[in-house]
């Protein structure tokens, strides 16, 4: 278990190296200059997406939380919480494929879409689960009084300075794998890599995590089974395809979606040495092709840690659900939750123990 008390000369070291790596300024959610950068704006967008990959709980709900905490530093009044729900991601439990008729070893080769995978109950995931965590940010919105949009990866993807904003990393990075080499800044190709886009069958509504090619705007993938395989002009928004959520942050340089902050969930990785990946892929990409325009804040939130000593994660079940929470704290939940946050970025924390949040979530006597 780590201590979850002894953060701010770790967030300072990290800060230092990440500047180093990026060459420009991160913030972390403790870091006051984030609000000092946006206390002269008149508006304020704050931007943050999630994936409706399973039950929402408190790994998820404090990225929300520190957009909220954000908007209320900054001046709740002319914030605007910017969402994306990464409804076009791609899934990587194949039970939920439609009927392709494929063997279980062909279908070893697709994955499903949240926006088309149905879940036990009849919903698409994107409907049931991205319907969970949209009314609580809605409720959350209410409750501090900030503004909230919340759109959709599959309208943002239809936008067509977006796809122009995707074409434009796969020219320049040659290759549309999203592999990213640990000390330098910069996307490289490596075959084993996933790929950052994911074109969609249109009839069967399935993509691959390998096997898309990309050469001079066109992009192919081959869906072996399923009839002739795929090749469209990427900026031809008649076809559909998802983006890997490092793709994603590029809406916040688009006219329509743009964004002055992007929040960042919990993105440290233990080892021997602390490092961060999430953000340095985003800040690559957005480096790669932001030419003039303004790159968002970057900001980055600690990692929530689950009472088993791992981060909290769907995956591994277990996150700490928003459905718990309500348990104990009842018609309290909002006021608890937003106290717990306001106190991780107090104190500094970049990673939680599941002692501070037992101590500050989980006590009613607290």
């Amino acid at each position: 278990m780590i201590d979850g008390h002894i953060q701010n000369s770790w967030v300072t070291n990290s800060t230092e190296e990440l500047r180093k790596i990026l060459k420009r300024d991160v913030h972390f959610a403790s870091n006051p200059s984030t609000v000092k950068d946006l206390l002269n704006k008149e508006k304020v967008k704050i931007s943050f997406g999630y994936r409706p990959s399973g039950i929402i709980h408190l790994g998820n709900i404090n990225t929300f939380l520190l957009a909220a905490q954000t908007a209320i530093k900054v001046g709740t009044y002319k914030s605007t919480l910017i969402v994306a729900n990464q409804d076009l991601d791609l899934m990587s439990n194949r039970k939920y494929l439609p009927n392709l008729g494929l063997s279980n070893k062909e279908k070893r080769s697709y994955n499903p879409i949240f926006k088309y995978a149905r879940t036990e109950n009849g919903n698409t995931h994107a409907q049931e689960y991205g319907q969970l965590i949209e009314d609580f940010l809605r409720e959350m919105s209410e409750f501090a009084g900030i503004d909230i949009e919340i759109n959709k990866m599959s309208e943002i993807n239809r936008d067509e300075e977006f796809r122009g904003l995707v074409k434009k990393v796969c020219d320049r990075n040659d290759s549309i794998t999203q592999f990213f080499e640990d000390d330098k800044a910069e996307l490289i190709e490596q075959t084993k890599g996933g790929v950052l886009i994911y074109p969609i069958h249109p009839e069967c509504k399935v993509t691959r995590w390998r096997g898309s090619k990309y050469n001079d705007g066109n992009i192919t993938m081959e869906m072996p089974n399923l009839g002739e395989d795929l090749e469209f002009d990427i900026e031809n928004t008649n076809y559909e395809f998802g983006v890997h959520f490092l793709l994603s942050p590029l809406r916040d340089l688009t006219q329509k979606y743009g964004a002055d902050v992007h929040i960042h969930g919990g993105d440290r990785v233990d080892g021997e040495n602390e490092r961060f990946l999430k953000i340095q892929k985003t800040a690559a990409i957005l480096d790669l092709v932001s030419d003039e325009r303004n790159i968002p804040i970057l900001t980055v939130g600690p990692t929530i840690y689950g009472e088993n000593g791992s981060k909290m994660s769907k995956i591994l079940d277990n996150g700490l659900t928003l459905q718990k929470i309500r348990e104990i704290n009842g018609k309290n939940t909002l006021n608890k939750l937003m106290e717990y946050s306001k106190y991780i970025i107090d104190s500094g924390l970049s990673a939680v123990d599941f002692s501070v949040t037992e101590e500050r979530l989980l006590r009613k006597w607290h």
